[in-house]
């Protein structure tokens, strides 16, 4: 139940921080600002990074020891900070780090679904004394809600099956706070050699991929 518990809550906490964050960004990036194809160039970078790399540069960059950030806390503050040794910081820790590396694939799906948007419709509604929050509201959303549902199922089912980031950045740890289920399979399997429980778990696994579908 821990590792059932665990993996929605990494789930969740990440699609609920990903999510708007990319919708955000693809807003920005639809208008026409300046340098905007460096701007969806460089941003795409963390999504092109594997989750190896990514657990071992933010492993680095939060290091108690040597990491920068707690160089700057430890200096400003006199102590260093654990983010992935505190109970109650190594899921938010996980799912930022999560978050950072995947909000690129929601970004460029709603980037695309934004610019299918006919411009005219925009022109009416500001004609018609519609404000920002009333356009998105009544002609942005409506008209990319598949491509966000396709979005969310096709985000839910990444994340759900992720083993390569907890298993790098906490081991599932402190005290199994991170011990998702795609974890638990693969300790049960690999480093137990208990091949039945993890196929038992992974069948549980595969159900709620077909209830995210």
């Amino acid at each position: 139940q821990a590792n059932i518990l665990n993996s929605l809550v990494y789930t969740f906490g990440s699609l609920l921080v990903a999510l708007p964050f990319g919708m955000l960004l693809a807003l920005l990036l639809n208008q026409p600002i300046r340098c905007r194809v460096l701007f969806r160039t460089v941003i795409i970078v963390p999504w092109i990074v594997s989750q190896i790399v990514t657990a071992l540069l933010w492993g680095w960059l939060l290091s108690p020891q040597f990491g920068p950030v707690n160089f700057f806390i430890r200096t400003w503050f006199g102590a260093p900070f654990d983010f992935l040794g505190q109970t109650g910081a190594a899921m938010p820790t996980l799912i930022l780090t999560n978050v950072w590396r995947s909000f690129p694939y929601p970004m460029l799906l709603l980037l695309a679904a934004l610019q299918t948007i006919p411009e005219e419709m925009y022109e009416a509604a500001r004609v018609d004394g519609a404000a920002a929050w009333q356009r998105f509201w009544r002609i942005t959303l409506p008209l990319i809600r598949n491509t966000l549902l396709i979005t969310t199922i096709m985000l839910s089912l990444h994340y759900f099956n992720m083993i390569t980031l907890p298993l790098i950045l906490t081991g599932g740890g402190p005290v199994g706070v991170t011990d998702v289920l795609s974890l638990r399979v693969y300790r049960e399997a690999f480093n137990f050699y208990h091949m039945g429980l993890a196929s038992a778990v992974a069948v549980y696994i595969f159900l709620f991929n077909i209830v995210f579908s």
